[in-house]
């Protein structure tokens, strides 16, 4: 009797970015081949500069199909400002140095939770 086994695929582009994942695929099964319920697969687009801004996964084969999607927006200096999803939405708000100094975390339209990191930032000498 042979075991079952599952294996993670990744593809990348050609800058060496993840694009597409698929995991729990059967050993020796197409990794984005259509036929395996229990695989997650996942799809990355990426703005100009490489930076993730749209995640969207799916387990298209199962009873009930489940599907989440995360987009991310990034500020003019490239930081991640905020990233949400159809249960939450997390926003990042830095010092004028660059530095984290708020994260606040609100689910479905509450106000969830809130980290204040600038009482924790020491002056820059």
């Amino acid at each position: 009797m042979r075991a079952l086994s599952s294996t993670s695929g990744r593809r990348y582009n050609v800058a060496g970015e993840l694009v597409e994942s698929a995991d729990g695929v059967p050993d020796g099964a197409a990794w984005l081949a259509p036929g395996h319920g229990g695989v997650l697969r996942a799809h990355f687009q990426r703005d100009e500069l490489g930076r993730l801004t749209d995640k969207l996964c799916a387990k298209p084969d199962s009873a009930r199909p489940q599907v989440s999607r995360s987009r991310f927006t990034y500020n003019i200096n490239g930081q991640l400002v905020q990233a949400r999803n159809a249960h939450a939405r997390v926003e990042l708000n830095y010092t004028a140095d660059g530095l984290l100094a708020r994260e606040t975390t609100r689910t479905r339209g509450l106000y969830q939770s809130g980290s204040d990191w600038s009482a924790r930032i020491a002056p820059r000498q």
